[in-house]
């Protein structure tokens, strides 16, 4: 007979390989972002895996010092199979959400009672920023440090004694974290510490210096050589976007779970916190302090690993509270119940691929043919301007059309954040213009690209959602037409995908 814990193990992980599955299996692109991976992913493969100073995303010279280890697995799995690096990309995101699902199972049944690990275990699997930003193209980065910070933790989380003595194991992990993904490995050492402590003495301190040491042994050969071809300043350039305060405020907003309706994720992580903070020793608490440490908090694919620890136990307490009883009666209302709030989990996960706030809305194939057409009906050296209505970080066509097309966008943001403050305040400038003059008409947009020194820039105008289901039916309306009756720009391409015009000399 299975017993009941594995029985709701299984049921978990198999909702959770259905809500991962689903949203990775749409659109020409997959779900979210990952343009700049990919074509990241190209630079290094058409260098033979030699670190390349630029990449060639966008045409910017982007100095080519992102955290290599998920783009030298992406590249490796390419070269081994004969795949091209989007269908890698996809496939290894994809890969890579299914196992930091699975790590996390570990670490909650080695730190959580059975009852509680099976309840974290669910509530992870189907908690939308769980997954939605690994089952993009860039979870091949956040996906591989997350995995790599999920093992660090589960082996510092290792009984009384052990930690010490695996402390060159969790500095490894925790180093290949850092090599993923810069925020994960903060997570991954700040994590380790909080469970590997065991208290003031000699032997925990020399635990975590060798955590420490190994960890800067792993990761310093790699900045090593990119500071040396280009300096510390573009190696820390990215340090500017880590901002404690910004992360508190997102913590104390509590949009850890990214669902759509429903949110019983939230509802059982409250009480799972609360319990936790009236223990003995609170680490889950402190593991969202350390969401503060790594610079990403509420709505993020690092606050799902506290937060669904906490609801599992939450989800304990209601169990023993008013689980079954010895009557028929109890258990057949209660596994009622059960069923229930899992249904509208599940929903409320699934709901998150309408969700505009998510990472699981895509560019649609028309769209892409659309970037398609321009890469091959217009100069390398065309410069364009990709209209939006949505804030940069959630602007899909326009982090992809630079991989797509081939041609430089303007106003995408994607990448900038290693040309410094300066840079990265300027692209995203840029890219509010934009937003702007999208809203408007083709006479606003004229004056934008002239002001910004753009004005030899095509015009980039998607038709369709951009944002998912529940977008309007065309993104663009006023635009579009205005463009098509002005003076400024005269139409090339009207498909079913976008609106192309050229600014008239």
């Amino acid at each position: 007979m299975i017993r009941p814990v594995t029985f709701a193990t299984a049921v978990a992980i198999g909702l959770g390989v259905l809500v991962r599955v689903l949203p990775a299996a749409e659109g020409p692109f997959g779900p979210g972002d990952g343009g700049l991976i990919v074509v990241m992913v190209d630079d290094l493969r058409a260098a033979g895996f030699t670190l390349p100073l630029v990449t060639t995303y966008n045409h910017t010279d982007l100095p080519f010092v992102y955290p290599p280890l998920g783009l030298y697995a992406a590249a490796a799995l390419g070269e081994l199979t004969g795949l091209n690096s989007l269908a890698v990309v996809r496939i290894l995101s994809l890969g890579l959400s299914l196992a930091t699902m699975g790590a996390f199972g570990l670490l909650g049944f080695r730190v959580l009672p059975p009852v509680a690990a099976v309840g974290a275990l669910a509530t992870y699997a189907l908690m939308p920023h769980a997954y939605d930003g690994i089952v993009a193209g860039g979870g091949v980065t956040r996906g591989l440090g997350l995995l790599f910070a999920l093992l660090a933790i589960f082996v510092a989380a290792a009984p009384a004694g052990r930690p010490r003595r695996a402390a060159v194991t969790i500095g490894l992990l925790v180093g290949l974290s850092a090599l993923s993904h810069p925020q994960a490995g903060l997570m991954a050492a700040a994590g380790s510490a909080v469970f590997a402590y065991r208290g003031r003495s000699w032997g925990t301190v020399v635990a975590l210096l060798t955590v420490a040491g190994v960890a800067v042994l792993v990761v310093v050969p790699w900045l090593v050589a990119v500071a040396a071809d280009h300096g510390w300043g573009v190696v820390l350039a990215a340090g500017h976007r880590w901002d404690p305060l910004i992360s508190v405020v997102r913590l104390l907003g509590l949009n850890f779970s990214g669902a759509a309706f429903t949110d019983l994720f939230l509802a059982f992580g409250v009480l799972g916190l609360a319990l936790d903070l009236s223990g003995r020793v609170p680490r889950l608490s402190a593991l969202v302090l350390c969401l503060v440490l790594a610079g990403e908090a509420g709505g993020s694919f690092l606050a799902a690993l506290p937060w669904a620890l906490l609801a599992g136990v939450g989800i304990q307490f209601v169990v023993e509270r008013f689980g079954p009883r010895r009557r028929a009666t109890d258990r057949i209302m209660a596994a009622a119940i059960g069923a229930v709030a899992l249904f509208l989990t599940l929903i409320s996960s699934l709901g998150a691929n309408v969700n505009d706030t998510s990472r699981l809305q895509h560019v649609s194939a028309d769209q892409a043919a659309a970037m398609s057409w321009v890469a091959g009906n217009s100069e390398p050296d065309t410069r364009f301007i990709v209209a939006s209505t949505v804030v940069w970080g959630f602007d899909e066509i326009s982090e992809w059309f630079p991989a797509a097309a081939d041609r430089r966008s303007v106003a995408t943001v994607q990448g900038s954040e290693w040309l410094g403050t300066e840079g990265f305040a300027a692209q995203r400038d840029l890219h509010a213009g934009v937003l702007a003059c999208t809203r408007s008409s083709a006479i606003c947009m004229a004056e934008f690209a002239g002001g910004a020194g753009f004005s030899d820039a095509w015009l980039f105008i998607p038709k369709g959602q951009v944002n998912g289901p529940l977008s309007p039916g065309d993104c663009c309306p006023a635009l579009r037409e205005t463009v098509r009756d002005s003076a400024f720009y005269e139409v090339v391409y009207d498909g079913v995908g976008a609106t192309i015009a050229r600014p008239v000399d």
